[in-house]
This record gives structure tokens, sequence and C-alpha cells, in this order.
């Protein structure tokens, strides 16, 4: 096998990773952890479809039976490690700690002594020579434990699931299954191998499948704030088009003075301040679309059928949750009738909110501009009830 020969073989896939590297790294969107994993997933695919390619050129050669037992133990290596290297790029607080990362490792740590020792202590898996006359003509493998590889990659296939699914909890339904519909097509492709016994290179199969997801998260990425991990302003205006029809409630937010916060503390205190109020509304707003639509602006889409009193209580415990920081929202809620459109109801959300605001505003330029405690926040359902 030549240099040419390997290239023309593998062009498609080659090509996929040289193109998975350039726009990983001339992407905006996209955050460093993620550039840094995506390049070491790219050299990792690149290395096991090389350790695949060698492979296969030693099968025209028995008599080196140890060069492809040791180009077997490192594909069985490589394609668990390439699951692992992903997962921190979209890492939850639970992966994204080293010991807990480590610890995950374990099956694959272990493992890795017996993938190369198997050609002697015959535990995993191992080649079996075929003579005539003494000449070896072919070798096959064997072993009570070959399958065991798959095993441990499938171990790391269901928690990288597992953790798309608490990465995209928050998100919609269509961000939640992408992931899990790109996982189960390239496992499908994989049991299809196995029950057909072809020998197959499973580098390009993961190559798309990770391709797919880069492009996913690519998408995903463009949609979400990037201070507050908020969808964005264009997230929203897509969301209004898209969704029209299936909104049932609005809630219009706006932090109280976070100009004043920047004047006198800085703008990294303020953008420390929307962090903080953007997580507490996500914690506490239930099950919906949360958008950061300007600098201190916030919108909540629900579609579930929800009562007035139901709303009531999501804005007070944001507002419980609030009393504990030094920050303070005005809030304005409407449910989207029959007939109205959803600008409309967006209108009157708003609406609401700014009369929320205007109180809290007075009682800020009674105390003479000072920030105020949560306390002195005026009630939006008291306030609501008396503009109604």
């Amino acid at each position: 096998m030549t240099f040419w020969d390997f290239v023309l073989n593998n062009y498609a896939m080659l090509y996929e990773l040289i193109g998975l590297l350039v726009i990983t790294w001339i992407s905006a969107y996209l955050p460093q952890r993620i550039k840094v994993y995506g390049s070491i997933t790219c050299l990792l695919l690149f290395l096991s479809v090389l350790a695949y390619n060698l492979e296969l050129y030693f099968q025209t050669l028995p008599s080196q039976i140890v060069w492809r037992s040791i180009l077997t133990a490192t594909k069985y290596t490589l394609y668990p490690l390439v699951m692992m290297t992903i997962l921190p790029a979209t890492a939850i607080k639970k992966f994204s700690n080293r010991k807990i990362y480590l610890l995950l490792l374990i099956p694959e740590i272990i493992s890795i002594p017996f993938y190369y020792t198997s050609q002697w202590t015959r535990i995993i898996c191992y080649f079996v020579v075929n003579e005539v006359n003494g000449t070896p003509t072919s070798c096959w493998m064997v072993g009570p434990l070959r399958y065991w590889p798959y095993v441990i990659f499938a171990l790391y296939l269901g928690l990288f699931v597992v953790q798309n699914f608490f990465y995209f909890k928050s998100s919609t339904k269509r961000n939640r299954f992408i992931p899990l519909f790109i996982c189960l097509m390239a496992v499908m492709v994989v049991i299809a191998v196995l029950i057909t016994g072809a020998d197959v290179d499973y580098s390009p199969i993961f190559t798309s499948a990770y391709l797919l997801y880069f492009i996913f998260l690519y998408v995903y990425m463009a949609s979400i704030d990037t201070l507050t991990g908020l969808m964005n302003r264009q997230c929203y205006y897509h969301d209004i088009r898209t969704y029209k029809d299936k909104v049932t409630y609005v809630i219009s937010i706006d932090m109280n003075e976070l100009k004043y916060i920047n004047d006198a503390y800085g703008h990294d205190a303020g953008d420390q301040a929307l962090e903080k109020v953007a997580s507490i509304i996500k914690d506490n707003a239930g099950p919906s679309n949360i958008y950061r639509v300007g600098g201190d602006e916030f919108v909540v889409f629900y579609y579930k059928q929800y009562q007035d009193n139901d709303l009531e209580e999501i804005i007070n415990n944001i507002n419980n949750a609030l009393a504990h920081t030094s920050y303070s929202c005005a809030f304005g809620y409407c449910k989207k009738k029959d007939g109205e459109s959803l600008e409309e109801t967006i209108k009157e959300a708003d609406r609401k909110m700014y009369i929320n605001k205007r109180e809290v505003k007075e009682k800020i330029k009674a105390r003479g501009g000072k920030i105020y405690s949560r306390e002195e926040t005026p009630s939006i359902n008291e306030e609501s009830k008396q503009e109604d």
C-alpha cells in the first residue's frame, strides 16, 4: 500500500476531516473547548483509518501476525476514545469534572493492556495462522471475548447519548432528538456489519456521524446567546414565525438597573449580573423556550396549556430566587387568545412588564437612585390587576 493508495482509497473521509478542522477554527460561534476537543477527535479518527488500512495491508502478509494484532488493538483503543473526546465538547457539569471524566475512562484504561497482549494471552482476540505445506496462507481472528471492544464502545456511546439528553434538556424536542437520531443511524450500520460479517472500516461511519453532529452543534451554537446560554434574538424571531400558532403564554422580563450596575461597578459586573439572572430564569421557568432579546430583556414562550395562576407561581418562584441576590426584574405575562397574533400577545406582555418596571423605578428614585433590595420590588400580580 503506497501513500497515494491510502489517500485515494480514503479521499472522502480525509476531505471531511480537513473540512471539519477548517470550519472548527474559523467559527466565531464555537467555544474554545469545542475547537480543541473537535480537533483531537479529528486526529483520532485519522489515526483509526490509518490503523485500519495498515491492518488491511498486513492481512496480505500472514507471517506478520504480530503487527496485525497490534494494529487491531489500536483500532479497538481508538474507537471508544473518539466518543470520550467528544464528551467534554458539550459537557454538562457532571462530565466536565476532571475526576468524574477519569473515572469514566477506567473501563477503557483497563481494557487497553488486554487488547495489546491478547495475541499471547488469548483473552480478547487473537489471530490463528492457516498454513499449507508450512507456508502461511491466511489468518483469522478468534477469542472468547472478541466482542468485548464492542461492549466498551456501546458503553461510551450510551454515555454520549445520556449527556446530550441532559445538555439539551432545556432546549426544544427537536434538539434533543437530532443527536439521538445521529447515534442510532451509526449504530444500525455497525450492527448490520456485525450481522453480515463484512470486513468494514468503521472510521468513515464515525466520521460521517461526527460531521452531522458537528453541523447540528454549529447550528445550535449559532442560536445561543454566548453570555447567558439562552436562545438569542435571531432564534427568537425564527420561533415567532415557526411556532406562532403553538405558543400559549408569553412572559416578558426586563432586568432592573443594569445600566446602574455597569456604570457603578463596570461591565464585568453587569455581565455577571446578566448571567446570574438568566440562570435563575432558566432554573425556574419550567418547560419553555427562553430568549435573551436585548441587553437586559428576556422573553419566555410556553407551549402547554396553563392557567394564569400557574404563570404567577412561575414568576413568584423566579422572584423568590432573585431574593437571594442583589438583582431584580420586572415581569409581564399574557395568554395568547384565539384569533390573536403572537406579536400582539408579546406586545401585551411587554405592556404589563413596563407597568411593573415603572413602579420599580419610582421606588429606586425615592431611594436616591441606589440599588434596591428585592423586597422592595412591587408584585406583578397586584399591579397587573390594578391596571386591568
